[in-house]
């Protein structure tokens, strides 16, 4: 049914497709750079990308330098926090860290979607830019992998901010709810159809969606407010494409 596709669209979102942005960001980050901002967004991507269950909570705790954030059983953690991500594969305590491989120039698909998708557009048109101007920007490098800082940057926080305004009203988040209890509902039409619970699909896009926007945060993530030449020439770049898209462009993973 219409209510069921809707629901599994809304969940492949929410837990696969931008889930995956936060996995390729891990790629991107440089905890140990020389530049603080650069180190310190880094300590952000990885906790927000895990909240803590990579051993984030530590490396977030040793570079504010607050001990007390650590409850016992991590406090010995602190000494491993320089590391992240952890590339002990047998303990699956983090990814190994490597490139993130390119996906080459947009298809028959992408230039299709750009007539009809502003955030396709803009995330199409900054790509060559974000590469160009990262390459020229020279040493130190603020990141291992250029194409997973692109997905870190501009692709996770563009996401973020569709999601904002796909269900920028009470009713547009009703129709969601609407849309579960009638999954819930409806009597399955075939024997082979799978019988997945709705009611926790759907709980799962709804509470993405309600974390999406903004809240207020101390520390300094938009590229607009960077104390690094690339992110603030980025922004400026970006403003010439969408002025409000390049507003909301941020430097690391806070939400």
């Amino acid at each position: 049914s219409t209510e069921r596709a809707f629901v599994q669209v809304l969940f492949a979102m929410t837990t696969q497709i931008h889930a995956w942005l936060h996995a390729a960001s891990n790629f991107a980050v440089d905890q140990l750079n020389p530049r603080r901002e650069v180190a310190n967004q880094s300590a952000y991507t990885l906790f927000f990308s895990h909240m803590g269950f990579d051993y984030g909570l530590p490396l977030l705790a040793k570079r504010v330098r607050r001990p007390d954030m650590l409850v016992a059983s991590m406090a010995r953690n602190e000494l491993f926090a320089d590391v992240l991500p952890f590339d002990d594969e047998d303990n699956m305590m983090g990814p190994l860290q490597a490139q993130v491989p390119a996906f080459g120039e947009a298809g028959d698909c992408t230039e299709g979607l750009i007539r009809h998708s502003r955030f396709v557009a803009f995330v199409h048109r900054m790509k060559p830019v974000f590469m160009e101007q990262l390459a020229a920007a020279g040493p130190p490098s603020i990141t291992p992998s250029a194409e997973a800082l692109f997905l870190c940057t501009v692709v996770h926080c563009t996401d973020h901010w569709m999601f904002v305004r796909m269900f920028d009203s009470a009713d547009k988040m009703a129709s969601i709810v609407k849309a579960g209890e009638a999954a819930v509902k409806e009597p399955y039409a075939r024997d082979d159809e799978p019988r997945l619970d709705y009611a926790a699909l759907v709980a799962v896009p709804i509470l993405a969606f309600n974390l999406a926007d903004d809240w207020p945060h101390l520390v300094r993530s938009h590229f607009r407010n960077s104390t690094l030449p690339f992110y603030r020439t980025m922004y400026e770049e970006a403003k010439k494409l969408d002025p409000e898209l390049a507003y909301h462009l941020q430097s690391c993973i806070i939400k």
